[in-house]
């Protein structure tokens, strides 16, 4: 089962205007598609200040981890 696509930036800054294209082309054969922006502090350490972080990347993140939480308690027996 295919539950989407996560697209992780590699760099900072604004996205190419190709792989911009590429990622909405992609994104439409996928039922979700998440975008988490360049996080410095995660490429250096691995881990992020949840508190520190702004807005967007903590909304993606939140968005992505409720998603594998429904997809892993639709396969757990009850």
């Amino acid at each position: 089962m295919l539950a989407g696509l996560v697209i992780v930036a590699d760099t900072p800054g604004k996205t190419p205007k190709p792989l911009a294209a590429a990622t909405r082309v992609i994104s439409g054969g996928v039922p979700s598609t998440w975008v988490v922006p360049w996080i410095e502090e995660l490429r250096l350490t691995g881990a992020v200040d949840w508190e520190s972080m702004a807005r967007e990347p903590r909304k993606v993140l939140t968005d992505l981890g409720e998603a594998v939480d429904e997809l892993i308690s639709e396969r757990t027996p009850q």
